[in-house]
Parts: C-alpha cells; structure tokens; sequence
C-alpha cells in the first residue's frame, strides 16, 4: 500500500444477544452443527449466523463496553445425548439501522443438526439494551 491511506468503512450493525436451551427429547444423541439467527423485516427474511464461541469471545475483547452483555457461549459441534440438554449464549450481527431493527414483523432461529432436517424455533421476548 506504500502509505496509501485505506478508507474506513462505516455502517450500522445490530447485535442480537440470545440465551438458548436446547433439549434432546429423542432416543439418539443430536449433533449441534449452526444457528442461523432470523429476522422478518418489511422486504423480507434477513439471515445471520449465530458466531462460533471464539468469536463470541473476541466481541468483547473488541467491544469493551458491552462486557454487561457477556454469557457462557453456545458451543457448536456439540453433541446432546439423549434425554440431556445444553445451552449457552449467542449472537448474530445484522446491518441494520435502529429504525430498520424496530420494524421487524418476527424473529425466529434455524438450528441445523447433523443428518437431520433444520429445526426452526420461534424467538421468546425480546429485549432491547
């Protein structure tokens, strides 16, 4: 770049913090594999995976201030045996403006399990910080 300045990208992001329970009510042990995070805005579906626990960790090495907000992360490539539960925190980052963010019609969450269809969850209430 020999000393070329590099122009800062600036946009607005909105961070969804969500605490989940999952809970193995088959016979097999399920294999956590993603968590898509989902929300219906007017011009449609916007989609954001939840960010591995690593990532979770280095937000708040980033962002300082929002330590309030810090969990236990949900750990993917997790097996839940049968009859057992496992839970933990996640969040997903969307580009979206506060107003964008108030006009959503719904949120829900996809969880993918390996060799299983998706299983969409409805989104509990929503708190806004």
């Amino acid at each position: 770049a020999a000393g070329v300045e590099v122009p800062t990208e600036t946009f607005d992001q909105t961070l969804v913090f969500t605490h989940l329970k999952l809970l193995n009510q088959t016979k097999n042990p399920l294999f956590l594999r993603q968590i898509l995070t989902n929300v219906t805005l007017p011009d449609g579906i916007h989609s954001s995976y939840a960010a591995p626990a690593a990532d979770y960790q280095r937000l708040f090495v980033a962002e300082p201030e929002l330590a309030a907000l810090r969990g236990t992360p949900l750990a993917f490539d997790t097996t839940i045996p049968p009859g057992g539960t496992v839970e933990g925190d996640i969040v997903a980052s969307f580009h979206l403006t506060q107003a964008q963010w108030e006009a959503r019609k719904g949120m829900d969450y996809t969880v993918s399990l390996q060799y299983l269809p998706d299983v969409t969850l409805p989104a509990g209430a929503v708190v806004e910080k």
